[in-house]
């Protein structure tokens, strides 16, 4: 389960404020709340190079929570969380891989030669719609029937045009240019911490070739989908790889966030893209690799061998129907109410021995699928290890 969703359970349980406060004996959610605000910017705060991620509720956590809520025109003492703040510390971890992956384009000087109409960088071009949306363009964006699709077309365009417009900036719409993204990343970044930027992905991957599907085989083996294959082809995917474990991948029927994964993910990820194809309906990924909330000299436990710490799993919303432009609500997914290109995209993933669905799983998680990696404790901790080396030395 990822850092937010521990504590969104909490919220629906109505026990945020006894979970999370001075004196709490909840240490998984306390770890995960210092987590969540070490990446939101919050570590000086915090003392994370010296402390990490405790799991006790602490006078740093204290420090780092009130700040957090100062920051956020939120009256807090910092000694436990209320409704209202946890509501509004999910709501800014939620759009931080997107304002991370701008940041490191803007840092690059990339932002204008990706950010254009017709650009084929959907991830990138899906996390500025969700940024736009966020500062108030979703009605430009058509956000209800689109979302964050990825296509950079003329409702895109048009939301981009009125943000340039109301800033003052020239431009007919069709880029997004670099002091636009520093403007927009301006706004965003108030109630965050100082250290935003820097605390998870905005530092791209090194040295990226791109390898075909086709040439998959040269780093993982991969066995033939157990069910028969259809006359619909399956597009090219795109795996860049670094020098580290941890690549992004990109596919046809992916959408949303950009996919960050354990090369070893791969395989799994091509197979989970043959079954999307085969039932035609996309995924809008949600999460995939997570930092890991490690403690020094901790022993890892099998509660705590989270799929997501080691590339090997993704969260996922579902887009269907012609043109892809119904969303499956969350609400409906919780009441087992899929559509029947759901529902069979699901039973091909159940029957796949390589893949596990979150939807069979106690509690019910229907957003998640993953390799099951962890059930072999050896194995996930030496790619927890591989990935978590490689995002701590910034390859991503």
């Amino acid at each position: 389960m990822t850092h937010e969703l521990i504590i969104q359970n909490l919220l629906e349980e109505k026990t945020i404020e006894k979970a999370l406060c001075v004196g709490s004996s909840n240490s998984e959610a306390i770890q995960e709340l210092q987590l969540i605000l070490f990446e939101l910017g919050y570590g000086k705060e915090l003392k994370w190079a010296k402390t990490n991620a405790t799991g006790v509720y602490d006078k740093c956590t204290e420090k780092a929570v009130k700040s957090f809520a100062k920051k956020n025109n939120i009256w807090s003492d910092g000694k436990s969380i209320s409704e209202q703040l946890a509501k509004v510390l999910l709501h800014h971890y939620d759009i931080l891989d997107e304002m991370q992956m701008l940041y490191g384009d803007m840092k690059n000087k990339t932002v204008s030669m990706i950010y254009t109409k017709g650009s084929s960088a959907k991830p990138a071009i899906s996390s500025l719609q969700t940024l736009l949306n966020e500062v108030g363009y979703g009605a430009e964006l058509k956000w209800d029937q689109y979302q964050n699709d990825g296509d950079y077309g003329n409702c895109t365009c048009a939301a981009v045009q009125a943000f340039s417009i109301y800033r003052g900036f020239k431009g007919d719409g069709n880029t997004f240019d670099r002091k636009m993204a520093k403007s927009l990343l301006k706004e965003l970044a108030f109630g965050f911490g100082k250290e935003w930027y820097k605390t998870r992905k905005s530092i791209h991957l090194q040295s990226k070739p791109i390898v075909k599907a086709t040439e998959i085989e040269t780093l993982k083996e991969t066995p033939p989908p157990t069910w028969k294959e259809t006359e619909t082809p399956i597009a090219t995917s795109e795996v860049k790889v670094s020098q580290s474990a941890l690549v992004t991948y990109d596919n046809t029927h992916f959408t949303g966030k950009q996919i960050l994964c354990d090369i070893d993910f791969i395989p799994a990820l091509e197979r989970i893209h043959s079954y999307l194809v085969k039932n035609n309906i996309k995924l809008l990924i949600t999460s995939s690799f997570r930092t890991s909330s490690r403690v020094a000299g901790a022993v890892v436990t099998p509660a705590r061998m989270s799929n997501h710490m080691a590339g090997h799993a993704i969260d996922f919303n579902i887009k269907y129907g012609p043109g892809f432009t119904k969303l499956l609500r969350y609400n409906d997914m919780k009441l087992r109410k899929f559509p029947p290109e759901a529902n069979a995209f699901f039973e091909d993933v159940r029957k796949d021995p390589m893949l596990r669905w979150g939807g069979d799983f106690t509690p019910f998680d229907p957003i998640h699928i993953d390799d099951h990696l962890n059930k072999d404790k050896d194995k996930w901790l030496a790619r927890h290890l591989h990935v978590q080396e490689a995002r701590d030395k910034g390859w991503a």
